[in-house]
């Protein structure tokens, strides 16, 4: 991460920290507000460091890791999409189906469709 003089190293360590933990935490509800509070730095600058650092915010950090976990899982043709949605943070299998169309431009049934089409052997004949 970039240090422009503009951000401390503690800020910046602050940011390392809460990236880890929300890699740690992903399926959990982390509240920016708990998030900074339990790294100690304020809640504003703590969202504006993300932003400028991830491209993305607290929230929306999360959400792509959710999302990035349950393609590997929606890989396994044996688990049910709504067993992958509570798995990885999803309140709902609608929720999942929202948030993963908003990030994926696929439902995640489509999505699977698209992994089948992509094992499935050519045919030479």
């Amino acid at each position: 991460m970039p240090n422009n003089g503009n951000y401390s190293p503690y800020d910046l360590e602050r940011v390392k920290k809460a990236i880890d933990y929300i890699h740690s935490h992903y399926a959990e509800n982390i509240s920016p507000k708990d998030l900074a509070k339990k790294l100690i730095i304020d809640e504003k600058k703590l969202q504006f460091l993300m932003q400028v650092l991830t491209g993305y915010t607290i929230h929306d950090y999360q959400i792509n890791i959710r999302i990035e976990k349950a393609k590997l899982d929606l890989a396994d043709f044996g688990k049910q999409v709504k067993w992958i949605a509570r798995k990885h943070g999803f309140v709902t299998p609608p929720h999942f189906t929202k948030k993963f169309k908003q990030w994926v431009n696929l439902s995640p049934r489509e999505y699977r469709r698209l992994l089948i089409q992509a094992a499935e052997p050519l045919d030479n004949t």
